[in-house]
């Protein structure tokens, strides 16, 4: 039936995304092993009081990150998430968008803000503060890329 055909042909980008992240999981995550081991990256770092960003845990860390960190639960971050990571880290901070990212920069600096990512955090910051939040060039800041 027509209707049938329309909802496989919806779904067929949604299986092609799954497929390529199942894909690019284990190449990535070789990558980020070897920058833990030979460069020193580390596999997570705290933010803040609350937030701790990093590689999804390997079991051998939960011993880690509860007792040390005190870790409760690990959300596994993909765009959507990141941006409501700056969006919260903004409202709880009240940092421009400019001085949010910044900051996680300087704190995990091979992070990418992409620029779609950028405009909703400024979009929100305007909404929540009545006010307009820093000009920035997107080539400018450390943590973008376009």
């Amino acid at each position: 039936s027509e209707c049938g055909e329309g909802r496989t042909r919806r779904k067929w980008p949604l299986r092609m995304a799954a497929l390529f992240a199942r894909a690019v999981f284990y190449p990535s995550l070789g990558y980020n092993i070897f920058m833990s081991k030979v460069w020193g990256r580390h596999w997570y770092d705290r933010i803040d009081q609350t937030v701790i960003i990093g590689a999804l845990p390997f079991r051998s860390l939960t011993e880690e990150l509860v007792k040390k960190e005190n870790v409760r639960g690990v959300i596994t971050m993909n765009e959507e998430y990141e941006t409501k990571f700056f969006v919260n880290t903004t409202k709880l901070h009240h940092w421009s968008p400019k001085s949010a990212c910044d900051y996680i920069a300087s704190i995990r600096p091979h992070i990418l803000i992409r620029s779609g990512q950028f405009k909703i955090l400024k979009s929100y910051y305007s909404v929540l503060f009545s006010e307009d939040p820093d000009i920035l060039e997107i080539k400018e800041a450390p943590a973008f890329k376009s």
